[in-house]
């Protein structure tokens, strides 16, 4: 954000600011995308790409180039993924609990987080967010997560619809599916 008064007058000013790049930030040159300015009577205006040379004729060729031997692009990996279970029988005491082991590879930053949703015969919604370290390293991991279905569930195949893993560095890899091969099945078996 530029809001910081340098010199002149408000109404014919010069003004600074500045943002910091995180320490995964891509290499290569970085040139301004959008621009917003705002006065104080809240009149604002707002220029993207080629635009931008409305606000200021060159406004678009202001770039800077970024050099960093940590610059991390790529989104992490899948390498394995499993189920605690393939069946589950909610009229067991204490059931309804499904885990999810993911193992994860990433260049660089390392893994941060992952969601798989499987859906219900009928389409209702189970999410499992996976963050917890079970071995490995941040680069080359088992991580684990796990959801509970509630005792009404329905019965019936549940089968993976989307997942989304992340690293670190905020890039993500997210697929929607319909897959057969993973799956978690939930029974309703009379007591």
């Amino acid at each position: 954000y530029v809001d910081t008064y340098s010199s002149g007058s408000g109404l014919d000013g010069i003004y600074f600011g500045s943002s910091k790049l995180d320490e995964f930030a891509e290499s290569g040159l970085w040139r301004l995308d959008y621009a917003s300015i705002r006065d104080k009577a809240g009149n604002s205006l707002y220029r993207f790409g080629a635009d931008l040379n409305s606000l200021l004729p060159g406004l678009q060729s202001l770039a800077f180039q970024v050099i960093n031997s940590k610059s991390d692009t790529i989104a992490p990996s899948l390498t394995t993924a499993t189920l605690s279970s393939t069946t589950i029988d909610l009229n067991q005491p204490g059931s309804g609990f499904i885990g999810l082991n993911l193992g994860i590879k990433d260049n660089t930053s390392g893994f941060e987080s992952a969601s798989f949703t499987f859906k219900s015969p009928s389409g209702r919604s189970l999410n499992t967010y996976v963050r917890r370290y079970s071995s490995g390293s941040k680069l080359d991991g088992i991580y684990f997560g796990s959801s509970k279905l509630d005792e009404f569930a329905e019965s019936g195949l549940w089968k993976l619809d989307s997942a989304s893993i992340r690293d670190i560095a905020g890039n993500r890899d997210r697929k929607s599916t319909r897959l057969n091969s993973s799956h978690s099945s939930v029974s309703r078996m009379p007591s």
